[in-house]
């Protein structure tokens, strides 16, 4: 079957036969999201005591997946993007499935300074002591997209952020011309239940009062796509492209970076509860 036809209902099957052939008793499983966390936990887990899986159909099939194999199975785990819940005041409780640190894996990434300064020695100019810098910049002029994804989240706004805004970027003035932005949003949502952008400005600046912090607001993917246009506007773009610098990031991450994350004290805490150690050490 071509990977990308796969359905939720065909993975559970295919992953129910794998759990009870006998040659994979005591074997962990791992479920994630999608391709991409396969191949940066294949490197942070032990691949000789696990496998690592993606589920189709984003977090909400991943977490009914989790509950319906380690109700059977207690070595199925999974990891989902923590994207806006850890701003919940309540915590997130469901058996066997764990967070990232912050809103999604590709901020992991961007947290990590080496990370950043690699890409950024390669397409720029820029002195070390200045990426730190610029990695808050980024923050800053896109964070009205970021909380109109938060409102998106938390008022069920129908939404459709599948438009980019790169264009609407300007490092001269760090700005972003959010009313031009919003406009893509409204000819991409037909049921959007907010029309008016003075109205969700107020609402943003009152998210914004509660000082969350970047890394759990900002979406990764949002990053990489600014830090994409910078390096256009700015370098020498050697690898420029949100996609490219995101896999250069991927290749970059280590094991020594997993094993600062709450995610790998978590999963080695699970591990050493049932038995099976699947982090590497």
């Amino acid at each position: 079957m071509i990977r990308g036809f796969i359905t939720y209902q065909d993975k559970l099957n295919e992953l129910r036969l794998d759990l009870s052939h006998p040659n994979n008793r005591g074997i962990a499983y791992v479920l994630v999201e999608g391709d991409t966390d396969i191949r940066l936990f294949r490197k942070t887990f032990d691949l000789t005591k696990c496998r690592v899986e993606a589920v189709p159909g984003g977090n909400v099939k991943l977490e009914e997946c989790v509950a319906t194999l380690s109700d059977k199975h207690k070595l199925v785990i999974g990891i989902r993007d923590a994207d806006f819940l850890h701003l919940e005041e309540a915590p997130y409780e469901k058996n066997n499935m764990f967070l990232t640190d912050f809103h999604d894996m590709e901020m992991s990434l961007i947290y990590e300074d080496d990370i950043l300064s690699s890409l950024l020695f390669e397409n720029t100019d820029m002195p070390p002591s200045e990426h730190s810098n610029i990695r808050l910049s980024i923050f800053q002029i896109i964070e009205n997209v970021s909380y109109l994804r938060l409102i998106n989240y938390k008022h069920n706004a129908e939404f459709s952020f599948e438009v980019g805004f790169q264009d609407l970027l300007s490092f001269q003035t760090n700005s972003l011309d959010l009313a031009k932005f919003f406009q893509r949003i409204l000819a991409k949502s037909e049921n959007a239940r907010f029309l008016n952008l003075d109205d969700l400005l107020e609402m943003i600046d009152t998210e914004k009062q509660k000082g969350n912090d970047y890394y759990q607001v900002t979406n990764g993917h949002d990053f990489f796509k600014a830090l994409s246009a910078y390096i256009n506007q700015s370098g020498e773009a050697l690898i420029s492209g949100d996609k490219v610098l995101c896999i250069t990031s991927r290749v970059t991450y280590s094991l020594a970076h997993f094993k600062k994350t709450n995610l790998y004290k978590n999963v080695r805490q699970w591990g050493e509860s049932v038995g099976c150690e699947i982090c590497l050490v």
